[in-house]
């Protein structure tokens, strides 16, 4: 009698990994990676803020132009021709001005004064508490032009019925330094004739700047 031996067999699956070193080197990638999303994400986000800043900076310019642009249009003017005193500029200086003019209204002379104090453009209606026009400015300038065409910072007392004319410029900020921003520039400003050239300079202090100029007629003193 034949015997048959009957092997039985066991199937043994290779059991496959990975080693240390190829654990480390995918960690590794995925670290520079990740932070390379992290920093991509930073960026987007400092810029997002600076552009924020800036376009709030701008804002104050444009509001601070307007403003003051459309008080200038009532300087001097006046319905009463037959009033004694002729309303106009009573200030007129480098970085402050004041004039009157007569509400047709109340027929009351009004007095508007700006100025600029801690980086703020403020406006004062007659006695009234003085009210906030822009406010992250860095400088404030006002050069007043004449009926003779010539141009100056501050007339004269004698010469304040001769302005017809102001050129306002507005020299704007941001509220914060923003990152790896240098703006290192000199801003020109306008200057009379005669006078040294009339610039800003700032150093890498991480603040953003923009100068914002121009001319407003006082079409009612031209007319006086």
């Amino acid at each position: 009698m034949k015997q048959h031996q009957h092997t039985c067999g066991l199937r043994v699956w290779d059991q496959v990994g990975f080693s240390l070193i190829e654990v480390l080197v995918v960690l590794a990638i995925s670290s520079v990676v990740i932070l390379a999303v992290y920093n991509l994400y930073i960026d987007q986000i400092n810029s997002a803020n600076a552009q924020e800043k800036i376009l709030a900076m701008r804002q104050n310019l444009r509001v601070g132009h307007f403003v003051i642009g459309r008080e200038l249009m009532k300087a001097g003017y006046s319905s009463q021709l037959t009033d004694e005193e002729t309303p106009g500029f009573t200030q007129a200086e480098k970085s402050a001005l004041a004039f009157t003019y007569v509400d047709d209204t109340s027929e009351d002379e009004v007095t508007v004064s700006f100025y600029f104090e801690d980086n703020t453009i403020y406006r004062k209606i007659d006695d009234a508490d003085a009210s906030i026009i822009a406010e992250g400015i860095e400088y404030l300038e006002f050069m007043y032009h004449l009926k003779d065409a010539s141009a100056s910072w501050a007339p004269s007392a004698t010469n304040l019925d001769e302005i017809i004319g102001v050129t306002v410029s507005i020299l704007g900020r941001t509220g914060n330094a923003l990152s790896d921003y240098p703006n290192t520039y000199t801003f020109e400003f306008p200057n009379p004739d005669g006078e040294t050239e009339n610039t800003l300079t700032y150093s890498s202090d991480g603040f953003y700047r923009q100068l914002c100029t121009g001319f407003f007629e006082c079409r009612n003193m031209a007319a006086n």
